[in-house]
């Protein structure tokens, strides 16, 4: 069970009964070089009770958690530090569905990044542009699928995600909007396309399509997490737990 500590000036902290912890940074301007300071009380097998601080230290380098039966440190590096954007082409596939296996040859030069090891990030996309295809249907939504390339498993959905609207002469240009988050991504390689559950109509006609440079996919917002825990046993071997 989670348990929110509550807002600080720069993230919001939670910590789980099990004393691990989240920290999430807000990404404020100017945030580099200050700290976040959270009182909370925690508590043995016989019901004693201590109250300690845990303070998050924004800075630009990630640093070793420094802890004591008072006090925990630890610092929060900057996002590029864990999300390295390869970019690429926006790519287009269909009868993709949440959590199957990718059966079908995903493109070298599709839309990716690379989330480092031992984090988890919040990626924010946006989707633009248009392209040209010779037939004349009405607006249909599409959904932003994260892959995970290490495995070519779907991760991610963000369902109805983009809007493709019919534009210009008899409406034979598709323009290209929306976006979406995913959160809390794992470390990993990944790739993210447009795609829909069924291979009929419009998507059927421009399966595996390569939208090229004409559509855009930009990485428009991220979010990164430090976890730690907050359990530790002093020097008369008891355990102190979050409470």
């Amino acid at each position: 069970m989670a348990h929110h500590i509550g807002n600080g000036c720069y993230g919001v902290l939670t910590i789980n009964a099990d004393g691990s912890y989240s920290y999430q940074a807000s990404g404020k301007a100017g945030s580099a070089g200050n700290a976040d300071v959270f009182t909370y009380t925690i508590t043995d097998g016989n019901g004693l009770q201590s109250t300690t601080t845990l303070t998050i230290n924004i800075g630009q380098e990630v640093e070793t958690a420094q802890a004591n039966p008072d006090t925990q440190a630890y610092y929060v590096g900057n996002v590029e530090d864990n999300l390295d954007i390869q970019g690429g082409n926006v790519v287009q596939v269909a009868g993709l569905s949440l959590l199957n296996t990718v059966n079908v040859a995903l493109p070298t030069n599709g839309f990716k990044f690379v989330v480092a090891e031992g984090t988890e990030q919040d990626v924010t996309l946006g989707v633009s542009g248009s392209t040209a295809l010779s037939i004349a249907l009405g607006a249909v939504t599409l959904d932003l699928i994260l892959i995970n390339t290490d495995t070519n498993q779907i991760v991610g959905v963000i369902k109805d995600g983009i809007t493709a609207t019919p534009t210009g002469f008899l409406g034979l240009s598709l323009e290209y909007a929306g976006g979406g988050e995913f959160e809390r991504i794992g470390a990993g390689n990944y790739m993210v396309v447009i795609s829909s559950p069924t291979t009929e109509g419009l998507i059927g006609s421009i399966l595996n399509l390569n939208l090229g440079t004409s559509i855009s996919m930009e990485v428009t917002d991220s979010t990164k997490y430090v976890t730690g825990n907050v359990l530790h046993t002093d020097s008369d071997g008891r355990c102190w737990r979050y409470r």
